[in-house]
């Protein structure tokens, strides 16, 4: 499933981090980091400690290197080469400004410098900004006895990102689905179709108003006075 779970709103949530393929270059320490930042954001939203590593029995999250995240690789080269060459422009920009600050020739060669810099920034974005296809997946199996359901088989792959800004906010998108959360239309928001790369959160335990809606709907329960214990603060390194 790639909505939200049948079995919504569950009393904990542990999770493991089971492979990582190592051509994403990046180690266990800082996906578990990754999944904790992820996880907390919920959290601070719902008041509750919710999600927890669980090495034998947790949530499996997989990396899953394939032609996604080699789309990503080439994106990060290109922007590697697309900074160099902006600081070139605007190094020249800046130079003709103080050299020939009254030059006609000089402002109208600035005038056609700053465009340029626009035009590569935004045929970067056109070619490299939105995510096409699948940067994450939610998976679930239910077994059920008649109409009960008596055991959620649930799995998290990871296809893609940049940076961690992106891992941490593509994990948070599937640590919804696992709430039991759906996709929302609201733009910037974690429970969205779709995100840039590249563009971080707005904030370390920060949710979008349309995410934190959706969260009271889907758990209204937890949001009582007496649905819990409220979700301990952890310090900048992810610990309790």
């Amino acid at each position: 499933r790639s909505d939200g779970s049948q079995q919504p709103c569950p009393p904990s949530l542990p999770w493991r981090v089971a492979r990582i393929d190592p051509r994403f270059g990046i180690g266990r320490v800082a996906a578990e980091a990754a999944v904790e930042g992820a996880g907390s954001l919920w959290e601070a939203a719902a008041g509750r400690r919710v999600f927890a590593r669980d090495t034998v029995l947790g949530l499996p999250i997989r990396f899953t290197y394939d032609a996604r995240q080699e789309e990503g690789v080439a994106r990060r080269a290109e922007e590697r080469a697309l900074r160099a060459s902006l600081d070139s422009l605007d190094a020249r920009r800046g130079a003709l400004e103080a050299s020939s600050p009254d030059s006609v020739e000089a402002r109208e060669e600035v005038e056609r410098l700053g465009r340029e810099r626009e035009e590569r920034l935004r045929d970067f974005r056109e070619r490299f900004g939105a995510i096409e296809g699948e940067a994450a997946r939610y998976a679930e199996a239910v077994r059920a006895e008649g109409e009960r359901i008596v055991a959620v088989d649930r799995e998290i792959r990871v296809y893609r990102f940049d940076r961690t800004s992106d891992l941490e906010r593509v994990l948070a998108h599937e640590l919804g689905h696992a709430l039991g959360l759906g996709h929302t239309s609201a733009e910037g928001a974690i429970m969205s179709e779709r995100f840039e790369l590249g563009v971080p959160m707005s904030g370390p335990s920060v949710l979008h108003p349309a995410d934190g809606e959706l969260l009271r709907r889907t758990c209204p329960a937890w949001f009582d006075s007496a649905a819990g214990p409220a979700a301990p603060t952890r310090d900048p390194a992810g610990r309790d």
